[in-house]
């Protein structure tokens, strides 16, 4: 019949020791840490800009520097 088996070494695969504990880590930082650490990345970058993609300091600025006669 079809075998199938996954590629990962043996130290991981087995009960015995320390491995689970390994693995575990492994699940761990690669599914929760990673994806939390690229979420706090993009969140502390894109509060930088409005919601058309302006950012906020050139967008004060502008304000401040236009005439009163232009102005909103």
């Amino acid at each position: 019949g079809l075998q199938m088996g996954i590629a990962l070494p043996q130290f991981l695969l087995s009960i015995e020791g320390t491995s689970g504990g390994i693995l575990l880590l492994g699940i761990v930082g690669v599914c929760i840490l990673l994806p939390l650490v690229i979420a706090v990345i993009y969140l502390s970058r894109s509060s930088k800009y409005t919601g058309n993609y302006v950012m906020h300091q050139t967008l004060y600025a502008y304000y401040h520097f236009m005439k009163p006669s232009l102005a909103p």
